[in-house]
Formats: structure tokens, sequence, C-alpha cells
């Protein structure tokens, strides 16, 4: 049997926004002090995807500084490790929004099934989706790991046997560079750059 080639993209449409913080947003992200904001620039990847799945489902933007504030309250965030997934699940259901985490290894196609159920997906990746790329520093050389980065999925397109062929993206960062609003990402890459056990956060509107 074929299956035509075609793109599923989640409506409503998913806004893009970006972690990163600069003296020109940071008050009107809620921070009194841009020092504060400076530091939490690039530790805010994950609440810029919930903010987008916020944006998308219930149609308002929340500051940055609001979502730090609530996740800090429910302790989803350590400085040793980061933003919890779990934390970040309730702070998504503080906003009136179903979630849950899990971990999909490999099978990459159940994100594209999700993605037709009209779901939000968070996805621990490789910044830039580099994993393997190897830096070269005066420290010595280091290897881009998997995962350690999370996007927001909204759309996938199927190739003509019902795979999922390629991932429309939005990737935010603290680097302008890196900002990549509407990113269209190929299979192979974007598994290549999944966290080994494909840890994803599903957001829906309840």
């Amino acid at each position: 049997m074929t299956i035509e080639n075609k793109d599923f993209v989640i409506t409503p449409p998913v806004p893009f926004y970006s972690q990163r913080l600069d003296k020109l947003n940071y008050k009107v992200e809620g921070f009194s002090n841009f020092n504060d904001a400076k530091f939490w620039s690039s530790r805010v990847c994950g609440l810029a995807c919930i903010k987008m799945a916020i944006g998308a489902f219930q149609g308002i933007k929340v500051p940055l500084h609001d979502l730090l504030e609530k996740g800090l309250r429910i302790n989803a965030y350590t400085e040793e490790s980061g933003w919890y997934h779990k934390g970040l699940v309730d702070l998504a259901r503080l906003y009136g929004l179903d979630s849950e985490r899990q971990g999909v290894g490999p099978k990459i196609d159940r994100i594209g099934e999700y993605i037709k159920e009209n779901e939000i997906i968070i996805a621990s990746v490789t910044v830039g989706f580099e994993a393997g790329k190897v830096y070269h520093s005066k420290n010595g050389d280091f290897t881009m790991q998997k995962g350690g980065h999370l996007v927001v999925i909204y759309g996938v397109n199927f190739d003509n046997k019902g795979m999922v062929e390629n991932f429309s993206v939005h990737h935010p960062s603290s680097w302008k560079s890196y900002e990549l609003p509407n990113f269209k990402v190929d299979r192979n890459k974007f598994l290549n750059s999944l966290s080994s056990s494909g840890n994803i956060i599903r957001i829906r509107k309840r």
C-alpha cells in the first residue's frame, strides 16, 4: 500500500519565542535586573518551549520570568541537573494543559502519530542538532553529545511508506545564530541528536 507524502502541522499555529534575554527584552520578559536575566538566558530553553505551547493552545504570551518563578516554586529546576522533565510537565499543567513525559527511544515515528493527534512535542536533542561534531579549544577537543537541549516539534512530513521523513521544529537558543524558528530537520539528523532514551514531553489542550 502506498501512502501519499503529506505534511501534518498542528493547529492552531505554534508561535516561536526566544529564550535569549538581552538588554532589549529582559524587562518585557518580566525581569527587573539585567544580570539576573543574563544568568538565566542560557538556562531557559525548556521554559521557552513551554511558553510556545501555552501560546499555541491557550492564546496567551507568558513572560519567561513568570514561568521561571512558578518553575522554581515547584522545584522543577536544580543548577546541577537543569530542568526536570517532570517539573516541566507540572508547569504546563499549571497553565491548564495536559502533559506527560515519555521515552520513545529510537521509535521516533511515534512522534509523528502524536503530531497527527494535535499534540505539541518537546524533545531533548543536541544544540543545533550537532551531535558528534568535534570542537577544538585551548582546553582540548570535545564532542557534542546526544540530548541536553529542548526544542518544540510542531509538524512532521511522512514519506511514501508512512514513516516520518522530516520534523518541523522551533529551536530556541541564547545565541542568536542558533535561534532556528520553523527549522526542518531530517529523520537521520534528528535521531542522531535525540537523547539516548528518546526523552520527550507530550502537550495537548485539555
